[in-house]
């Protein structure tokens, strides 16, 4: 997808497990600015997140929004609700 930073790609799956969604982004340049994922859930608020099997806090659970790290490569991000 195009982005005024450059091209992000991203695909969003169900998750394996009951209330998780699994999301995969790549990112193909270095981007200058933030990387916000917001992720819109069925039903109530992120709990838990988790980028690289690593837990992630960076998260406005008001905006359903999640900060990604800065770099170039693939994140697989996993969200719990």
């Amino acid at each position: 997808m195009p982005t005024y930073f450059g091209p992000v790609t991203f695909t969003l799956l169900a998750g394996a497990k009951p209330r998780t969604v699994e999301v995969i982004v790549e990112q193909t340049q270095k981007q200058p600015g933030e990387i916000w994922l917001v992720a819109r859930v069925p039903y109530g608020r992120i709990r838990e997140v988790t980028i690289d099997g690593k837990r992630w806090t960076d998260i406005d659970a008001e905006r359903e929004a999640i900060r990604l790290p800065r770099g170039q490569g693939q994140l697989q991000v996993r969200i719990r609700y």
